[in-house]
């Protein structure tokens, strides 16, 4: 109704501004000092922005409170990541300062992980063989034919590494193009 969603609208409001004041500074450092500019300062205080990062915190069982001043949603989807025990389905969750992932369960996440992007390389290269595929356990919906090394890469942090698979060729140059963008930016801001 309209009536909640002018509530909603209202609540949002008054999230932004406990969160972000109403006085806000052109030279605004975000989360890790990144210097914003009055464009993204906007996004970042932005309703759908606000409410987007919530919903993710809000999916996740537990973790650390994603919605903090300066943070901006980038993009979201569903990599495989190379376990001890297989190769397992996770949700991926990039924002400007940092790539946030956990397990799948139903419509909710799991076992939270976030990793500072000014910690972090990626590199498009795959370590692993087609036979060293065929010798992992795939959990999930995904035949070992879809795991495809063209479509796989690698992402380095100080606290893990990692591979993990994209289901095609584009999303993963998507995936490599926006984190490489944003580590890029950081590293720039910490520089």
């Amino acid at each position: 109704s309209t009536e909640n969603k002018n509530d909603r609208v209202s609540n949002m409001s008054e999230i932004v501004n406990s969160l972000f004041g109403k006085k806000r500074a052109s030279g605004y450092g975000g989360p890790a000092n990144v210097a914003m500019t009055e464009s993204e300062i906007a996004l970042a205080q932005s309703d759908f922005n606000v409410e987007k990062i919530l919903d993710i915190q809000n999916k996740f069982t537990g973790g650390v409170v994603l919605l903090v001043p300066g943070r901006i949603f980038i993009r979201e989807g569903q990599l495989w990541k190379i376990c001890r025990k297989g190769v397992k389905r996770r949700q991926f969750f990039l924002f400007n300062d940092v790539l946030v992932y956990g397990s799948v369960v139903a419509s909710r996440y799991s076992n939270q992980h976030v990793l500072a992007l000014f910690q972090m390389s990626v590199s498009a290269e795959c370590h692993y063989s087609d036979s060293q595929l065929g010798d992992l356990n795939v959990h999930g919906q995904l035949s070992d034919m879809e795991l495809d090394p063209k479509n796989a890469f690698q992402i380095g942090h100080a606290d893990k590494s990692f591979h993990v698979f994209a289901l095609s060729a584009s999303d993963k140059s998507n995936w490599l193009s926006n984190l490489q963008k944003n580590i890029r930016k950081v590293a720039q801001e910490e520089g």
